[in-house]
């Protein structure tokens, strides 16, 4: 093996090893589901808060609070960097449509029974969009992991 070789394979190693600190551990994957599943609870939460039998709360705030740290968390996990918003990752502009449409058709789903007086109805639907929330992150991620073993570069600071 000469030395280009042994070089190609240092840097084969290199992002394997690198590939391999990229993951989602299952308490993470719970968290981002309730988080997920808060904040798309949250406004019937707060609009029917008396007729659920709950105490008058910032649910809204709360929860997006929650959400910001859980989203932070995703992506220290998934290695998309603080130098840009979003990392050209290959895997990102193939899961981006149906992240998008999970994301915001989810949160449309889940706001409208709310507005409309159906608190338990947007309950149901926040609990799962959430825990889809949460599987898609875990194929963003497993995605990420793939195109970092395979060769894209990891963004500075990771």
């Amino acid at each position: 093996m000469d030395e280009g070789e042994r070089a190609l394979a240092k840097v084969g190693r290199q992002r394997k090893a690198m590939a391999a600190r990229i993951r989602m551990p299952v308490w993470f994957r719970v968290v981002f589901a309730l988080a997920w599943s808060g904040f798309l609870a949250a406004p019937a939460l707060m609009l029917e808060h008396e007729r659920l039998g709950l105490g008058d709360f910032p649910y809204l705030p709360v929860s997006f609070l929650g959400l910001a740290v859980a989203v932070m968390g995703f992506r220290h996990m998934s290695a998309l960097g603080q130098s840009s918003l979003v990392p050209d990752y290959p895997s990102l502009r193939r899961l981006g449509p149906q992240t998008a449409a999970l994301f915001l058709g989810g949160a449309a789903f889940a706001w409208v029974p709310a507005v409309a007086g159906l608190p338990y109805v947007a309950i149901v639907i926040a609990l799962v969009v959430g825990g889809l929330a949460s599987a898609q992150a875990c194929r963003l991620n497993a995605a990420i992991r793939h195109d970092v073993a395979n060769g894209f570069p990891v963004p500075e600071g990771h």
